[in-house]
């Protein structure tokens, strides 16, 4: 039998599963109207008293393969058992090629079998296309879902790891998930905490941002003690130490318990300040530690 070519459905190699409406036209719609047009055909020959057993064979052939191509696997089986019946209930009437083709030939049909057989796969098409949900994303976030979102931006280059994250968060943001966007949008933070933290001499091994912030404070009355009046490296530390207690009280902290929700308008304002505030971060120097 010639192998049949199996396409692999776009949404099975995209990242997160995500493609654009006319992917999906151009990877589906040919082979599904094909295959509902084979069917109308073969439905409206078996309901003639002397069907075109021609066109049967050839019908037959193509929705197997269409079938096959298309990975509806429940629905290829069931056309294999329905071709495999026929051809042995008949086998003067019916045949397979050695590439797989129906060969019909004559007019001893069993037509109510038949009708029987092409309503079971017409029920199991549909049910097994019913099963496959599709997620239809606005046109106003479908930047959160490219790939190359953010990676024009400081915080690709200096803070791969965050990056990341916003990854996580701007797809969870398009998919109407504010909440887990939130949630990934405090662990892109914690790696720009972490990062002030090891750049001012300091360990980030404690399992909480407060003790984190206080480390950090000690060490920048250290500097302040040491240098005089403040540098602007200086200020810029004091600045981002009092930005990250800030947020850790407005939205790390709600985040963790399961009271807080954040709805589109949030999840939105979180995005844009915690870009602009990991872009200031790589602006003044800072990086991700190495591991």
């Amino acid at each position: 039998m010639t192998p049949i070519e199996t396409k692999v459905a776009p949404w099975k190699i995209a990242p997160f599963g995500v493609v654009s409406l006319l992917d999906m036209l151009d990877f589906a719609a040919r082979e599904y109207v094909e295959l509902a047009h084979n069917l109308g055909l073969i439905i409206s020959s078996v309901q003639r008293r002397q069907p075109d057993t021609e066109m049967l064979g050839k019908a037959l052939d193509r929705i197997l393969r269409d079938a096959e191509a298309l990975g509806l696997s429940v629905t290829r089986d069931q056309i294999g058992v329905m071709m495999l019946e026929f051809v042995e209930a008949n086998p003067k009437a019916a045949s397979l090629d050695p590439s797989g083709y129906v060969r019909i030939k004559g007019s001893t049909i069993d037509l109510g079998r038949f009708a029987h057989h092409i309503e079971s796969v017409y029920s199991i098409l549909k049910s097994e296309l019913g099963s496959i949900p599709i997620k239809a994303v606005p046109r106003e976030k479908a930047k959160y879902l490219a790939p190359k979102w953010l990676t024009d931006s400081l915080i690709y280059t200096n803070f791969p790891n965050a990056w990341q994250e916003f990854q996580y968060a701007g797809h969870c943001h398009a998919y109407g998930e504010n909440t887990a966007c939130a949630f990934h949008l405090q662990r892109a933070l914690e790696w720009g905490l972490k990062s002030l933290a090891v750049h001012l001499g300091k360990r980030f091994d404690r399992n909480s941002w407060e003790k984190h912030l206080q480390d950090i404070e000690k060490a920048l009355i250290a500097k302040y003690d040491v240098a005089g009046p403040r540098t602007k490296e200086e200020k810029f530390y004091s600045d981002a130490a009092t930005q990250f207690g800030n947020m850790k009280v407005a939205w790390r902290n709600p985040t963790m318990h399961i009271g807080a929700k954040y709805d589109e308008g949030e999840a939105q304002y979180l995005l844009a300040t915690v870009e602009k505030f990991i872009v200031h971060l790589a602006e003044n120097n800072l990086k991700e530690p190495q591991p």
